[in-house]
């Protein structure tokens, strides 16, 4: 688990991908759960770090998922339309380990969506 609080900005994306990618190398599960129930503010930059985030964790065969996100921050996830790009752990499999393995493996199970795009043209950069 990664825990995130205070503010991302325009300048820890960098920061947080290389976190994200260590804590890949040594994980056994497919998907990474960030704990964001201390992320403050929800805002544009937060998400973009989050996006980013989700991009390393895609272009090493894993994902990942937000645990306990502010209500402001599931907000501005789905009003930029990144909710199934970023999506949360579910409230009552926070307690449930099995379901938890049950829902990675099904996850190892799925293709990958491709709802993050890992190239661009130049006048419109990946996330």
């Amino acid at each position: 688990m990664m825990v995130i609080c205070g503010a991302i900005g325009d300048g820890d994306a960098a920061a947080l991908c290389s976190r994200v990618a260590g804590l890949l190398d040594g994980l056994g599960a497919s998907t990474l759960v960030c704990d964001v129930h201390d992320l403050h503010p929800a805002d544009a930059a937060a998400v973009d770090g989050l996006a980013r985030m989700q991009l390393t964790a895609r272009r090493r065969g894993h994902s990942i998922q937000l645990d306990r996100p502010p209500g402001e921050l599931c907000d501005l996830i789905a009003l930029v339309g990144l909710g199934d790009v970023l999506p949360s752990v579910p409230p009552d499999e926070r307690t449930r380990p099995s379901a938890r393995r049950r829902r990675r493996r099904q996850a190892e199970q799925r293709k990958q969506g491709g709802r993050i795009e890992e190239g661009g043209e130049a006048d419109h950069p990946a996330v």
